[in-house]
């Protein structure tokens, strides 16, 4: 394609990756997988919080 005089041409875009996490975000099946496994997670990381607090040993007064 040529540019008309006194305007240069511009160079044409190419498309740009979005990134890992965006397309990850984009996606409705691994955005759903990525909240699932994250809060399970967060689920156990909670239990054993929790369990280790009710199991610990009394404080002496």
């Amino acid at each position: 394609m040529f540019a008309p005089a006194g305007f240069p041409m511009q160079p044409e875009k190419k498309p740009q990756s979005k990134g890992f996490f965006y397309d990850i975000y984009e996606d409705q099946f691994k955005w759903s997988l990525v909240k699932s496994v994250s809060l399970y997670g967060l689920g156990i990381f909670g239990f054993f919080v929790i369990n280790a607090g009710i199991n610990a040993p009394p404080e002496p007064l």
